[in-house]
């Protein structure tokens, strides 16, 4: 991914096919989910909604229990602007987002949530995104084998929908993080 994010999409599609080589060659299931997760990261970013949309309906994600593939889903759902069921899988996340261990997949599953109130508009997710990012405002949030996953900025700084009393938060990116 770090080739995609210095802007050698061809180095980035060329790892990623060697990464599914090595995968299909060991058959491990994880391997294959993080393969995934980087191809969707690059067809997200190329606005490929083809191939988002194809990433997802081979994912297996429904049947994978938890909250971060709800979250996981519904961003794909808006990406693919696909609104309704965008909302009902971050209404049905949100009730347990609070309760979420904080383990490896936390930060960028709260950072996905962010980005698809970002596509949505106001969601009660949305404060609590807000805050759950603030401490880790300094930082990107990483998935799987090194894919960005929704921390975008176009300088020091991030935007993130605030609660329903304010449209736009902006979490001061360079400076250093409370907590």
């Amino acid at each position: 991914m770090r080739a995609a994010m210095d802007g050698r999409l061809d180095d980035a599609w060329d790892a990623l096919a060697e990464a599914e080589r090595i995968v299909a060659g060991s058959g491990g299931e994880n391997g294959r989910l993080l393969t995934g997760t980087l191809r969707w990261h690059l067809l997200a970013e190329l606005d490929d909604q083809d191939g988002v949309a194809e990433i997802l309906a081979v994912s297996g994600l429904e049947r994978i229990p938890g909250v971060w593939p709800l979250v996981a889903r519904a961003l794909c759902a808006a990406q693919l602007g696909q609104w309704g069921p965008a909302r009902a899988l971050l209404d049905t996340a949100a009730a347990r987002l609070p309760d979420v261990e904080r383990d490896s997949e936390w930060l960028p599953m709260v950072c996905q949530v962010a980005e698809t109130v970002g596509g949505l508009g106001p969601h009660p997710a949305a404060a609590w995104a807000y805050d759950a990012l603030l401490p880790y405002r300094s930082l990107f949030a990483v998935e799987g084998s090194a894919a960005p996953s929704a921390v975008r900025s176009s300088g020091p700084s991030a935007c993130w929908p605030l609660p329903s009393d304010a449209s736009i938060g902006v979490i001061d990116a360079a400076g250093p993080a409370d907590g």
